[in-house]
């Protein structure tokens, strides 16, 4: 199934899309590629343009008007099916002997960062914060009652983790906060979900 995602709430604020931030990055920085000029919905209608079978007969103004297309045959529902998995043995593979060959674990494994929260080196004993954009697996699609978005959680064991680690930091609503390593910086005010911060 493809779908149409549209936008549930205006814009808060100076926020904006990643495309719109990308385009002003370009006119300030003075890159020339015609991709930094496409809209959102030429982003959109670039990403429908496909070759295969399964996308045959999806058009963006029919999709946003509807909300969703389904994809059309048996392959869009089960491409792998008959194989073809980019793999020496065409399937899914747990056990890779290409990577056992090449001297790495062929067996799923996770190599953590260097400088992660918890690694046994200096940087990480140094700087035991990590920066993520991304929200935290518990926190995702859930709704606050404090804050419209999908981001927050309402699940009240993550919240207490969350509050306690920011208390023990000493970090509290419109406070300034400093944020540095060995490579940079940057200082932002806190804002606590559910608390008035003045606008700045």
């Amino acid at each position: 199934m493809m779908l149409a995602n549209k936008p549930g709430d205006p814009p808060v604020g100076e926020s904006l899309p990643n495309s719109e931030v990308f385009r002003r990055l370009r006119g300030a920085h003075g890159f020339d590629e015609p991709c930094f000029r496409d809209s959102d919905e030429d982003i959109c209608r670039s990403a429908l343009t496909s070759s295969k079978e399964a996308m045959r007969g999806i058009e963006w103004n029919a999709l946003k008007k509807a909300g969703w297309q389904k994809l059309r045959g048996a392959a869009a529902l089960h491409p792998l099916r008959a194989g073809g998995s980019p793999t020496a043995s065409g399937k899914c593979e747990f056990y890779s002997e290409w990577l056992e060959k090449q001297g790495v674990d062929p067996l799923p494994f996770y190599n953590p960062p260097v400088e992660a929260p918890g690694a046994d080196t200096e940087l990480a004993r140094k700087y035991p914060l990590a920066f993520n954009l991304a929200a935290r697996t518990a926190f995702l699609n859930r709704r606050s009652p404090t804050w419209r978005g999908s981001g927050s959680s309402s699940v009240s064991r993550h919240r207490r983790h969350a509050s306690q680690r920011r208390r023990r930091r000493g970090i509290r609503a419109a406070i300034w906060c400093a944020s540095f390593n060995d490579r940079g910086g940057y200082t932002l005010r806190a804002r606590i979900n559910g608390s008035r911060v003045p606008a700045w």
